[in-house]
Order: structure tokens, then sequence, then C-alpha cells
């Protein structure tokens, strides 16, 4: 159980992506670890194990300068406001990725 709250505390300390800490569990339960080991192989089984909810709720869209804190909005209406910008230094809220909006930056609180 150590192990699983060390690998979802270092999602937050280094700021990695949902997919990457994912891709650790499985790595490590497959096939670093031996095969009777109680690692859970997801990240959704880890944080299942855990009890622990969905975290983006935890989580505030900053300007890439720090200067503003966007009001919280759900992840269906990015779309909607991808053109927003800064009102101190005018940069961009979102950023695309692969097509998709993303935040330009998050802060967790």
């Amino acid at each position: 159980m150590q192990c699983v709250y060390l690998l979802l505390m270092l999602r937050f300390l280094y700021i990695a992506t949902d997919r990457t800490i994912d891709m650790m569990f499985c790595l490590l339960a497959t096939i670093i670890l031996p095969p009777e080991n109680l690692l859970p192989p997801s990240l959704y089984l880890a944080r299942k194990m855990v009890g622990m909810e969905d975290l983006s709720a935890y989580e505030y869209h900053v300007c890439h300068n720090d200067c503003y804190v966007w009001a919280k909005i759900p992840k269906e209406e990015w779309p909607e406001h991808y053109d927003e910008k800064c009102p101190f230094c005018q940069n961009n809220r979102f950023a695309s990725v692969h097509g998709v909006p993303s935040p330009s930056k998050v802060s967790r609180q």
C-alpha cells in the first residue's frame, strides 16, 4: 500500500500525466515485480484501492505567469473557452495538444 501512495504522490510532485503514472503501475506490476506482487496494474485500480476521488476537482487553471486564476469550468466546456486570455498579460488560457484544448498551466490546491 505504501508503494501505491508513493506513486500517486509522484504524479503531483512532478506534475506527471495520468497516462505516465498508469504506465508506471503497469510496468511495475506486470514486468518488474514478481508475479505474486499486490501492486495494482493501473492507476484506476490504485485510486480505487486507496479510495481516491477524481483529483481534477482540486485543479485550477492559472495564467502561465501566475497573474490570474480562472473560475472552474467543466472539461466539456473547455472548447467554448479556448480563446480566453489573461486580462493582465494576454497569455492564452488553453493550448492545443493534438487538436484538443488543454490548460496552459494548472495549479493544484
